[in-house]
């Protein structure tokens, strides 16, 4: 920006933030998705939860023998149900089959990933472990043929891949700092004791921010969540998630839409099949940009699915559907069509929205908090340079103006209504 411009804009009470590169890190380009914010709830059912990662499955004679059940059965208690798994050479497809219908949750397993490594659906499994908790399980089963999981408390959804693709698959959630402890000594012991090498700042993916009224963001795993929640619970409380604000009111139909449950049980089906099933049950158009999957070397009529989700979201359903094969969806500013598209074509679909933050009491110097807030959690890749995301503020009339795609709004909004909640 030239002086000139700046001391007008200064002389007008008016701060401009553009967020370029400096507030890149390394991310997966193909993972518009920080997954969703978690909510408090999620946080602290996972807080419940003991035990390590675990990863197990059923035996050759395809035997789950149930051990002691929890005396509840919900959410939380999915992955802390004590099994005896025991398999002879089943395959990793069996497996995860045994496991969603053990469980009553869906299993995605992200075969691009795995074909990476060498592995896949056919890669055999053998296990003898009893009286164990389902998470146990799972990460000792998966453990052993090198592979790793993460779950989705709010989804009841287990993602199986590898270690390398997990960990950029990342979610962020608010904590409020309680007790006489200093933010930054707090920062320093998590970064310093919670999987050390997945922090940006020795070159991982996962980021800390300290944030507006007293709080920290954090970008990590759901299973690292759950450790630093369980280790840190003296200091550190995840905030109670309010409702997610609709940041255009245009796309008011679609996100509801994208927010139902859906139940998929299907084999190969064709992907303008599963959007025409989508559109059917709310009335939304949806379309495939033929000339940008070409680009990629994608043709959208070839592109068919086999899968098994239980009451996920429809929102999920795409994003696990459509991340196999490097795609992404995008909206129109109206909301009245749901396109399907690469995440390159996605950058043309920009929009900008104004978002009022009066509400938060921000001084200057809380507004550039804010923008490192979000730029940091909030698919970093795309602030950089040759990025489609900008920020601007005008502090005095308790404003921020974003343009980005509408996924990342999505995101936006939830960890604005997130960071509401340090105030209460």
């Amino acid at each position: 920006m030239n002086t000139t411009l700046n001391q007008t804009l200064v002389a007008m009470g008016i701060s401009l933030v553009a967020v370029l590169s400096g507030c890149s890190r390394s991310h997966n380009p193909n993972l518009d998705s920080t997954p969703e914010i978690s909510t408090n709830q999620q946080a602290s059912q996972l807080d419940d939860s003991k035990a390590d990662l675990g990863q197990g499955k059923e035996t050759a004679s395809n035997q789950v023998k149930p051990g002691k059940p929890p005396e509840k059965s919900n959410n939380k208690d999915r992955l802390l149900e004590r099994l005896d798994l025991v398999f002879d050479g089943v395959t990793l497809e069996e497996f995860a089959k045994t496991v969603a219908k053990r469980g009553n949750m869906t299993v995605w397993i992200r075969d691009n990933a795995l074909a990476e490594v060498g592995l896949g659906r056919d890669t055999r499994i053998t296990v003898n472990l009893k009286g164990v908790t389902l998470r146990t399980g799972l990460s000792f089963v998966l453990k052993s043929v090198g592979l790793a999981w993460d779950y989705n408390i709010r989804e009841s959804c287990v993602v199986i891949s590898t270690a390398e693709q997990l960990e950029t698959d990342l979610s962020s959630r608010v904590y409020q700092v309680h007790g006489n402890v200093s933010r930054k000594a707090l920062s320093k012991n998590i970064q310093g004791t919670i999987d050390v090498r997945s922090w940006e700042n020795v070159g991982g993916e996962g980021v800390l921010t300290l944030t507006i009224s007293n709080g920290v963001v954090i970008s990590q795993t759901a299973e690292l969540h759950r450790e630093i929640t369980k280790t840190f619970a003296e200091f550190l409380r995840p905030v109670d998630p309010g409702a997610s604000n609709v940041p255009r009111e245009e796309w008011a139909a679609v996100i509801a839409a994208l927010s139902s449950k859906t139940t998929l049980d299907v084999v190969d089906i064709p992907l303008a099949d599963l959007l025409e099933q989508l559109g059917d049950e709310h009335q939304l158009k949806s379309v495939i940009d033929e000339g940008t999957l070409n680009e990629v070397g994608l043709e959208g009529a070839a592109i068919t699915s086999t899968a098994n989700f239980k009451e996920l979201s429809w929102r999920r359903v795409l994003e696990l559907l459509l991340g196999d094969h490097g795609l992404t969806y995008t909206i129109d500013p109206e909301g009245e069509v749901l396109t399907i598209t690469t995440f390159e074509g996605a950058k043309d679909d920009a929009i900008p929205i104004l978002y009022k933050v009066d509400d938060l009491d921000l001084n200057d110097l809380d507004y550039d908090i804010l923008v490192n807030t979000i730029a940091s959690n909030i698919s970093p890749y795309s602030w950089d340079a040759g990025g489609v995301g900008v920020i601007e503020v005008l502090p005095k009339q308790g404003v921020i103006t974003i343009s980005q795609t509408p996924r990342v709004h999505f995101k936006i909004a939830q960890l604005l209504v997130d960071l509401r909640q340090l105030k209460k």
